[in-house]
């Protein structure tokens, strides 16, 4: 999540709380929160049973968690949005420059296949590049 939203990892005061409705999930994370603080470079650590969303809160949900860090102080949600958006508008231009190589019959025929392979490999990895950036900044719009 830090290097989704490019959060240096000296960040002062990070929070991250995570919210599980599992009895066993929260008392994992409790069992070892000195040693997640101290891996995810954490100043506090909050475990809650139930997740409610906050305005300037990341969420990242994963199995039946949900991990959250306030973002406010961290990042400037905007103008990280805005680095997003840029790059997801130079990801969408190299696919369309891709699409065009790809839909180019002469490149198909002359062209060696692990080329055109590798071609439609950066193509697939374009698309869902996009697909991560606008799942991040989709998460700082909500």
């Amino acid at each position: 999540m830090r290097a989704e939203l490019d959060i240096p990892v000296q960040a002062p005061d990070l929070s991250v709380k995570i919210a599980s409705s599992k009895n066993t999930s929260r008392s994992l994370i409790e069992a070892n929160s000195n040693q997640i603080k101290n891996l995810a470079r954490v100043a506090n650590l909050t475990i809650k049973e139930e997740y409610q969303h906050c305005a300037g809160e990341f969420v990242n949900v994963l199995r039946d968690m949900h991990i959250v860090i306030p973002l406010e102080g961290i990042i400037d949600i905007e103008k990280h949005k805005q680095k997003l958006a840029d790059k997801i508008s130079e990801a969408q231009k190299s696919i369309t420059t891709k699409e065009a190589m790809l839909a180019n019959k002469d490149f198909i025929k002359r062209a060696p296949a692990e080329i055109v392979a590798g071609e439609k490999e950066k193509l697939s990895a374009l698309n869902e590049e996009i697909k991560k950036l606008k799942g991040v900044k989709d998460g700082l719009n909500s």
